[in-house]
């Protein structure tokens, strides 16, 4: 995400011939398979971070996470001879390397490349290769390269990530941190994801990922038709810390959040035997805590996803994803998933913890619920961020509805399970959590104000 204001198609060794296909839920866990826990988008000096990339993966290796992707806008991080001046201040959009964060650097990283030139201080930004060579241990931490398209229609934005292809797009390496590439959203969309598989076949279709970032960045950029015109787009954000507009007055909160995002493309996706659509967490990092900054300005270890799998490969973590065996968080993490789409049976369990109460609730939509748009709600605008007028699609009541909601008392383990009925066409749950958020997440409406956590949905073939 830009740090403007404030600022996916998954592949295995089929990655391809998968795209399209729907595929089975995730069954009963295994005792061969574990949950890796990790972040997908998050940035540094390669484009609009606040931070180097080292700072960036020690950060998560530290923080305990298994998997880590440096994914700059329009950027790979693979120039060798790429430097730039220390400043004295960190300036407009996209930030200077601002002194105190060079500094803290330096002490961290004693083998940073210095040098003088003209009076001034410059740094090399070290490429990905050189991280991945230096944090990457094999069954602990795994580094994967990644790029974040981000491109606009006019006033309106998309951004896209693409994970584990070693190669930069070039048409978007060609260009700006943010590109002018289409006339309206959706087609910048499938230029993009044709282009993606365009690399990915260059590069022998190795396993890895493309998912649609923050659909409500800036404000509502991306809309629930933008992605159900794309079968193939199985992944999205369904936490990143969120837009700065706030929610005009006009508009019911309700109707403008990621879950209802989610509950629209879901319910006519499987009204029409489409694919499923899985939800991802992610930071959207631009600092970090060991950057030497005095406060934090982007959320770091706020939301993320956990991977059930046999191995830390990618192979094995976006075959996992494939299939729908990981859950998004904010702050929850889970005991365990059991979801069986053969007998349509979804079951949750979050252990214990004190002072801490949680409900289960399990959410789908019906099979009689009314299709296509029922009206439109106006936003006058945002012109301080260059947003315009628009107009934005209501759908009915009855998608995205609880079906079922279970409650434990604080300090309570809790466990529920939801069996689909023949008028279910998907169902999915969210765990609620007493606890609140803290940070910077709490500023922003499109972010949960308590912990939680998200599984992926499951339907009958």
């Amino acid at each position: 995400m830009t740090g403007l204001t404030r600022r996916e198609f998954c592949g295995s060794a089929l990655a391809l011939a998968a795209m399209g296909a729907v595929p089975s839920a995730a069954k009963a866990s295994s005792a061969a398979k574990r949950w890796y826990k990790g972040m997908l988008h998050c940035h540094c000096y390669w484009s609009d971070g606040r931070a180097f990339p080292e700072q960036g993966a020690k950060a998560y290796y530290d923080a305990g996470y298994h998997f880590y992707c440096m994914s700059d806008h329009n950027r790979l991080g693979k120039n060798p001879d790429y430097w730039r001046e220390v400043c004295e201040d960190e300036g407009e959009w996209p930030k200077n390397v601002y002194r105190p964060i060079f500094e803290s650097y330096r002490k961290t990283f004693p083998d940073a490349e210095i040098r003088e030139q003209g009076g001034k201080t410059q740094v090399r930004i070290k490429t990905f290769d050189e991280i991945k060579a230096k944090f990457d241990e094999q069954g602990r931490f795994l580094v994967l390269p990644g790029m974040e398209l981000t491109r606009t229609a006019g006033e309106r934005h998309v951004h896209m990530n693409y994970v584990n292809l070693d190669k930069g797009l070039a048409t978007a390496e060609a260009g700006w941190l943010i590109q002018d590439y289409g006339s309206t959203i959706s087609e910048v969309i499938g230029k993009s994801i044709g282009e993606v598989k365009g690399l990915a076949a260059e590069l022998g279709n190795p396993a890895h990922l493309f998912f649609v970032n923050h659909p409500h960045w800036r404000f509502w950029d991306v809309l629930p038709q933008d992605v159900l015109d794309y079968p193939e787009i199985r992944f999205f954000e369904i936490c990143n810390c969120g837009s700065d507009i706030p929610l005009p007055t006009n508009m019911s909160e309700k109707d403008f959040s990621c879950d209802r995002f989610w509950d629209i493309v879901l319910a006519n996706r499987c009204r029409a035997d489409g694919n499923l659509l899985y939800g991802i967490g992610t930071d959207d990092a631009h600092w970090y805590p060991n950057s030497g900054t005095p406060e934090k300005s982007f959320p770091f270890a706020d939301a993320y996803i956990q991977v059930r799998a046999e191995e830390l490969t990618p192979e094995a973590l976006f075959a996992a994803m494939d299939r729908g065996d990981f859950y998004a968080s904010c702050g929850v993490d889970l005991e365990d998933v059991v979801a069986d789409a053969e007998t349509g049976r979804l079951t949750v369990s979050v252990p214990a913890k004190e002072g801490v109460s949680y409900t289960i609730r399990f959410v789908g939509t019906k099979r009689d619920f009314e299709s296509g748009v029922r009206g439109t709600v106006h936003f006058a605008g945002a012109p301080a961020q260059s947003i315009g007028p628009r107009d934005y699609p209501l759908y009915s009541d009855k998608i995205g509805i609880t079906l079922k909601s279970v409650s434990g008392k604080p300090g309570e383990r809790v466990e529920a399970s939801y069996a689909l009925q023949d008028d279910d066409l998907y169902v999915r749950a969210i765990v609620e959590s007493s606890e609140p958020v803290t940070g910077y997440a709490k500023t922003s409406y499109q972010h949960p104000q308590h912990k939680l956590a998200w599984t992926q949905p499951i339907r009958r073939p």
